[in-house]
């Protein structure tokens, strides 16, 4: 049969570009014959599930060719850009990416676009052109069962299995690290786990680390303020590439406060990895299948954390991003991270700005002058966006005449000047304010893409304040919060 022949040809390439994907770097892959039935299957799959609704052989052929190329090409470009392979909890993102197109779809080449465009243009055409095929009772009610199989899959998965299939899960080397378990398992048999990871252990994951304590066990009247600032896509890019640093500021308070490299697994994106760590004190790989995207837990439950330790001692916590608080959910996973008022872009939309986004330098100043005045102690986190990526030639004013990198050392130059207003005033006027600044990721420029292999994805952290000792230490992000509460709560 036509339809079997071509079903058949879907899932072997499905399974040569899932192997494709993420060729194998080991002499064994032991595992990776698990990943190509996956695959192969979900293109059996996808070709049954589209033949149902069009019942047009060829052009169902010529649709799944072109939806595992554009899934391909897909996972090549976030290689690519941010050295991680697509995974299932990409699906999230997918509503923001449509929602931000500009944050998600400008990093693809600019040709792309209109091939794009003709090609599902030439697809539409095409379909209209093939005769529909009347299918008997029988082989339409096989295209619906095949169809409904990742939907058994996922009611199944979500069941509490026997205690054997459990251990069996725990048996396999997952690490929950996209790359490590892209090559062992291929990225649809990564996928297929995880999910199935996902339905068996999500609720006791959530039970073990939920908020456990809101009462405050006393008053810190004494304790100074604390603005806790992630730089957006911050680096000291001098120190990786041989350009002239252009953050005198920030390079002076590095080399004399408490500072160093915040180690990362992740670069060029994933901002709510760091942010949760550094809140929380939980390395992402520690949540298993929420590793990805923590913040698809946190907008479900309360969970200890930095602002939580401080709220119990009396601190007022407030949180201000120049963004859309919808935004990873912002406005409804910072408030689970204890803090009591967030202030988003609506609030914060008369600051002036630098190009696109609220300037850097604006919002520095604004948190500082708003520490000067509150006596009861108040933690500040302020997630910037200026520097947030791409840095496109219509950036602002004058973009278009500068490279890509210098484009970014523009906003790096309104941070540093931002910081040197915040010590300014803090100097001059004695302020009560401990200040700890940290990059959330390496910024997914092509001069370091380009050089990935000769630097880690470290992003530099300093902590500067009243009696903080310099000197260098080297940091995990989950590590971060445990050095703050140990100097503001002396814990």
């Amino acid at each position: 049969m036509l339809e079997l022949f071509f079903a058949l040809m879907v899932g072997a390439l499905a399974l040569l570009l899932n192997r494709l994907s993420i060729p194998c770097q080991d002499k064994v892959c032991s595992y990776r014959l698990f990943g190509d039935v996956v695959a192969f299957s979900a293109g059996v799959w996808l070709y049954s599930t589209i033949l149902l609704l069009l019942s047009r052989p060829y052009a169902t052929l010529i649709i799944c060719v072109f939806l595992l190329g554009l899934l391909f090409a897909g996972n090549q470009l976030k290689v690519r850009i941010l050295n991680e392979p697509l995974v299932f909890s990409d699906i999230f993102l997918a509503g923001y990416a449509i929602r931000y197109p500009r944050l998600y779809f400008m990093y693809a080449p600019v040709w792309i676009w209109p091939i794009l465009i003709l090609v599902i243009f030439l697809l539409v055409v095409g379909v209209s052109f093939e005769e529909f095929i009347q299918y008997d009772l029988i082989l339409r009610s096989l295209l619906l069962l095949i169809t409904l199989v990742p939907l058994f899959i996922t009611v199944i998965s979500r069941l509490t299995w026997s205690k054997s299939f459990r251990e069996k899960l725990k048996s396999l080397p997952l690490t929950f690290l996209a790359n490590q378990d892209a090559q062992s398992f291929t990225p649809m048999g990564m996928s297929l786990l995880h999910c199935l990871w996902h339905g068996q252990f999500r609720s006791l994951l959530k039970n073990s680390i939920h908020l456990q304590s809101q009462k405050k066990s006393f008053n810190c009247e004494q304790c100074r303020h604390l603005l806790l600032i992630q730089a957006e896509s911050f680096c000291q890019l001098s120190k990786l590439t041989e350009r002239k640093s252009v953050t005198p500021v920030f390079d002076a308070l590095w080399d004399r406060t408490l500072s160093g490299k915040l180690r990362l697994d992740w670069t060029g994106a994933y901002t709510m990895r760091t942010e949760f760590a550094v809140l929380t004190g939980v390395a992402p790989k520690a949540l298993q299948t929420y590793a990805f995207d923590p913040y698809q837990l946190a907008r479900q439950q309360c969970m200890n954390s930095l602002a939580w330790d401080l709220v119990q001692r009396g601190f007022n916590t407030v949180a201000w991003h120049p963004n859309d608080g919808r935004f990873f959910e912002r406005n409804i996973v910072l408030p689970h991270l204890g803090f009591e008022k967030f202030v988003e872009l609506s609030e914060l939309s008369s600051l002036r700005r630098m190009g696109r986004y609220v300037s850097d330098e604006a919002l520095l100043t604004e948190a500082v002058n708003y520490l000067s005045h509150p006596k009861q102690p108040t933690f500040l986190f302020l997630i910037t966006m200026e520097a947030h990526g791409p840095w496109l030639r219509d950036r602002f004013e004058g973009a278009q005449l500068l490279t890509e990198e210098e484009r970014y050392e523009e906003h790096l130059k309104s941070f540093d000047r931002g910081l040197g207003n915040v010590l300014d005033k803090i100097q001059k006027e004695d302020l009560p304010i401990d200040v700890v600044i940290y990059g959330d990721h390496l910024p997914g420029l092509e001069i370091l893409r380009q050089n990935r292999e000769t630097f880690d994805s470290s992003t530099p952290w300093l902590y500067f304040g009243k009696d903080i000792e310099e000197g260098k230490v080297n940091l995990k992000p989950e590590t971060l919060r445990e050095l703050i509460r140990e100097r503001v709560l002396r814990l």
